[in-house]
């Protein structure tokens, strides 16, 4: 997971069983993973700057660039400190170098922003989450952990998230959205994407947990367990404990099944910004006849 680059690698060495690595990497993401990042700059334009060759097209182009399932971004303005939106969703493990390419260009073609931040939805559709009988049992669970899942992240300092869990509601720490996904919303931004991966991989095991305490049931072909298999961590310990769990042998397992390895390679703290705190950010101009990039501070932010 610290370079995703490696997978398609490690999936062609004869050496490594394909079958016990393809298990682990699905077990590192077992759904489909969107991230709407909160930010200043113009992608597509320094995109195209940069990659003439895609003026024009559709945003499906990138997508296919980059390796991921979707990319969308917000429309260009005219203002230097508006906040964009960047969407990318990646559908499963194979996607993850994609995301590890495009986060590795982000800082050339946007800025941190000093009231940016990150949302990251997790997939519950296989749940019929839209409709699930269990749904009020779903937010009153997740309404009780509020305060360790705040604790995957920095603690969060916006104004505009309140302390609560949205049945399809913004303006909450957690909603439950429309598209049937679980969005976290205080995460903080960054560009990093080992510090990403650790706030979606603690997630990930959260949601197992969720899906486990919560008894929902796949409707997938051949599946329906309550991910027992998954994250079977005794119910004693309280959930940062079982998020923070690495232990090759969980015990508890429900109805004798055997647990599974859990360890995901990624460090357990977010990785440092290695920027510097400046009083100004450097804002990229691109005249679009001649692909030359001139650039001006603009005052405001972090480098």
């Amino acid at each position: 997971m610290h370079n995703p680059t490696l997978i398609p690698v490690l999936m062609k060495d004869s050496s490594i069983p394909k079958g016990m690595l393809y298990k682990e990497l699905k077990k590192a993401l077992p759904c489909r993973i969107g991230i709407e990042f909160e930010l200043a700059g113009n992608f597509n334009g320094h995109f195209v700057a940069e990659h003439p060759d895609y003026f024009g097209k559709p945003t499906g182009a990138i997508s296919n660039y980059y390796g991921i399932y979707e990319f969308r971004a917000d429309s260009d303005t005219e203002t230097l400190d508006a906040i964009r939106e960047l969407r990318v969703s990646l559908k499963d493990f194979h996607q993850l170098a994609g995301l590890y390419k495009f986060m590795q260009d982000l800082p050339k073609y946007c800025r941190l922003h000093q009231n940016g931040g990150i949302h990251i939805h997790l997939d519950m559709t296989e749940f019929d989450f839209k409709k699930c009988k269990q749904r009020k049992v779903v937010k009153n669970y997740i309404t009780k952990r509020l305060t360790e899942i705040g604790k995957i992240f920095p603690k969060y300092t916006g104004t505009y998230n309140k302390k609560r869990v949205g049945d399809i509601e913004k303006g909450t720490w957690v909603n439950m959205s429309r598209l049937g996904t679980l969005e976290i919303r205080i995460a903080p931004l960054t560009f990093d994407y080992h510090t990403l991966m650790t706030w979606i991989v603690k997630l990930i095991r959260f949601r197992r947990i969720l899906i486990h305490d919560c008894r929902l049931k796949s409707t997938l072909p051949k599946s329906g367990s309550h991910e027992d298999i998954a994250l079977l961590l005794d119910h004693v310990q309280n959930l940062q404990q079982r998020l923070s769990n690495l232990d090759d042998t969980p015990v508890a397992a429900n109805e004798g099944e055997i647990p599974e390895r859990l360890d995901v390679d990624t460090p357990t703290e977010p990785t440092p910004w290695s920027g510097s705190i400046n009083d100004s950010l450097t804002y990229y101009t691109i005249n679009a006849n001649t692909g030359t990039v001139t650039s001006v501070n603009n005052g405001y932010g972090l480098m």
